[in-house]
């Protein structure tokens, strides 16, 4: 991966890897020393502050040819002196650099969090439209589903009526052929019965007489009464056989009292 190196005449001392957004390298150096900042091809540098600081090591004091010891040691002491005010100057200088910097981090940590807060609402936003967008489409389903539904029961329904009707027309047409065929019948009993009426009429005239005849016997001999009657179908023949008979006084009607009985009136 990227990666970013610090090196010291040409030897690394430290390194940084991707998504490093702040470090510290504290090097010691002598004069002529070479210092290097480089990347890796993939890599990207992002220097937000460089310091540099030089301070001078115990080993740096060279004291002069011809001195003694005890004439240096107030030289030592001052070298030291400035050596401890030195070292202090760069403890604190520092500690400034490194509160500076977990300013700097924390910074970074708000603006990432901020990134982060972005994100996640703009993801929320995203599934929000996608479920938005997914209602949407169910609902036309829906509505599709529904609107061939009454199409099919639209349909349903004319096939029913049509079959419905088809069945009418064919109980109509039965009902007419029915109907020919009653009234078929009831002209050939009608002319049946009006041939057998005709038949018993010419075959009632001798015994009409000869009923006559008994008639007025049975009145002058034993004073006897007679009463007769019959039962008729109010439909073929037996209508117009009862007729002729009473207009000649024949069967029942030959009687002294006579009724008939039928299930009509």
């Amino acid at each position: 991966g990227s990666k970013v190196t610090v090196s010291l005449n040409g030897k690394p001392k430290s390194s940084a890897g991707p998504y490093t957004f702040s470090q510290s390298v504290d090097l010691g150096f002598r004069d002529g020393d070479v210092l290097s900042v480089a990347e890796t091809p993939s890599g990207l540098i992002v220097l937000n502050k460089i310091i540099i600081k030089c301070v001078k090591s115990m080993s740096d004091v060279v004291m002069p040819l011809g001195e003694t010891i005890s004439g240096n040691a107030k030289k030592v002491q001052e070298v030291e002196g400035e050596w401890k005010d030195a070292y202090t100057e760069f403890q604190m200088d520092s500690m400034e650099e490194e509160r500076e910097e977990q300013e700097l981090l924390k910074e970074e940590r708000l603006e990432r969090t901020e990134e982060e807060k972005l994100e996640q609402e703009m993801l929320m936003a995203e599934r929000e439209a996608q479920s938005l967008q997914m209602d949407v489409e169910e609902q036309k389903v829906n509505r599709a589903e529904r609107a061939a539904q009454s199409e099919i029961q639209v349909l349903e329904r004319e096939e029913r009526a049509k079959k419905i009707k088809q069945a009418l027309r064919q109980q109509v047409r039965q009902a007419k052929a029915e109907l020919k065929r009653e009234q078929a019948a009831t002209a050939k009993a009608r002319d049946a019965a009006d041939a057998y009426a005709a038949s018993m009429e010419q075959s009632l005239l001798p015994w009409e007489e000869k009923q006559t005849d008994q008639q007025q016997s049975t009145e002058l001999g034993s004073g006897l009464s007679l009463y007769c009657w019959a039962l008729m179908l109010p439909f073929g023949y037996e209508p117009q056989l009862l007729k002729a008979q009473y207009l000649r006084v024949a069967g029942i009607f030959g009687c002294d009292e006579s009724a008939i009985f039928t299930n009509s009136s």
